[in-house]
């Protein structure tokens, strides 16, 4: 199975903001994240944590994990299996700070859901 990994705009940025030395324990993380995954699926470990998410959308289940890079940053991510693809996507989100995981959390929940909503709102059923 084959791993493909997206950004957004927003990780491309926190991930300018480091010097390169953290900026190389990032990517070094998330490669070996998906390492991980590649061999063992899609599971916690003692550096991916699954973040227990209550939706409002009734059948949606959250697929976002933390990813603990160092003592002191995390990664918000989403890792997908996609089996029609044969493949595994990571969405890398944010690059923060540990100790301030819950404002990251709230905020990126918040815009998903508001996008999730506004795409809900405008599908049409087609018979």
């Amino acid at each position: 199975m084959k791993t493909l990994i997206e950004s957004t705009r927003r990780f491309e940025k926190d991930l300018n903001t480091l010097n390169s030395h953290d900026k190389d324990k990032v990517i070094q993380a998330i490669n070996d994240c998906a390492a991980w995954v590649e061999e063992q699926g899609i599971c916690p470990s003692s550096m991916l944590s699954e973040l227990k998410i209550p939706s409002h959308v009734k059948g949606y289940e959250s697929s976002l994990y933390l990813l603990k890079v160092t003592r002191e940053n995390r990664v918000i991510l989403s890792i997908d299996d996609d089996p029609i693809f044969g493949q595994v996507i990571f969405t890398l989100f944010r690059i923060f700070p540990v100790d301030k995981l819950q404002d990251n959390l709230q905020g990126l929940v918040e815009s998903m859901y508001q996008d999730w909503r506004q795409e809900s709102e405008g599908a049409q059923l087609m018979i």
